[in-house]
């Protein structure tokens, strides 16, 4: 008797079924959909007396991460301290940045090439990264990334560029130039 897509198809589906059911029976893990990492939840406030940008940064003893407030923050970028803005291109276009920012979001990361800004950064200078503040955890994530690739003074600005526009800090609000 000759076989018909549909009979393919429910020997398929049979074998695929009683495949899942002998691996559920012996404790395997059957995955239907990729899972998604969740984000990288922020690291506790510091002290008061960690705060000063002229001490070392230390909030955890093996995290070259650090969180800082909007007053902290200015400190730094006052100090001449590299910012860069986690943000999507399009918020930074829309809204504005920190004067002097440099847009490098987690995913970038990974690009082939690598931004240039990764040419320039100095692993061993402070570094603040900022983002929209509140629920967002790409100052985070990248801050991570960052300490895993040798970075070891990273401050998180936790209140991001709202928390700048709300302190009436300078903003930028040129065009940026093309990717």
């Amino acid at each position: 008797m000759p076989h018909t897509p549909i009979k393919a198809l429910a020997v398929i589906a049979l074998g695929v079924g009683v495949g899942l059911a002998d691996m559920s029976m012996r404790g395997g893990n059957i995955v239907v959909a990729k899972e998604r990492t969740p984000p990288v939840a922020p690291a506790p406030r510091p002290s008061p007396d960690q705060t000063s940008p002229t001490q070392t940064p230390s909030v955890e003893q093996n995290s070259a991460v650090r969180e800082i407030t909007p007053a902290e923050a200015k400190e730094w970028y006052d100090k001449g301290a590299i910012f860069l803005d986690a943000r999507p291109r399009k918020d930074s276009e829309r809204d504005g940045r920190i004067p002097g920012s440099q847009l490098l979001g987690p995913g970038d990361l990974d690009r082939s090439p690598p931004p240039a800004i990764l040419d320039v950064l100095d692993p061993e200078k402070e570094v603040v990264i900022y983002c929209i503040g509140g629920d967002c955890h790409d100052s985070h994530n990248l801050a991570t990334l960052l300490e895993a690739r040798g970075f070891t003074k990273l401050l998180v600005f936790t209140d991001g560029f709202p928390g700048w526009v709300a302190a009436g800090y300078e903003v930028d609000t040129s065009p940026l130039p093309p990717e």
